[in-house]
């Protein structure tokens, strides 16, 4: 099986992020203008294909001392929506040492998303 592409976000003694991909065709960093110490960043992973069906798999580590079970339970009191973006978010707070808190993967087929997401032992 194929090792699936990743960003990911989190502290370690303030914000760092790794971007990991095998299929470049973009990748940019450029200073911003109104920002001496600034960075706009970007880039294209040929892998991920919306026709497809592809989807992204988005991974939150539970906060330090609760448990994925306990994070889930609260989590889902802390979903927020703005309609107008029609976008759901939640705030997390930057824990320390905790470089890969938060993982977006890709990409995933169907298939695997199907069977991740019934109730079961790896969808539970």
């Amino acid at each position: 099986m194929a090792r699936d592409d990743y960003g990911e976000f989190g502290g370690n003694g303030s914000v760092e992020w790794t971007i990991d991909v095998d299929d470049a065709t973009r990748a940019e960093s450029k200073r911003k203008v109104d920002s001496p110490r600034g960075y706009i960043q970007s880039g294209r992973d040929e892998k991920g294909d919306p026709a497809k069906g592809d989807h992204f798999r988005v991974s939150v580590k539970a906060p330090e001392g609760m448990s994925a079970e306990q994070f889930r339970a609260e989590l889902t009191g802390r979903l927020l929506i703005d309609n107008a973006r029609k976008t759901v978010y939640f705030y997390l707070a930057i824990e320390k040492e905790k470089p890969g808190q938060i993982r977006i993967s890709w990409p995933y087929d169907p298939d695997t998303v199907k069977k991740e997401t019934q109730p079961g032992p790896t969808g539970s």
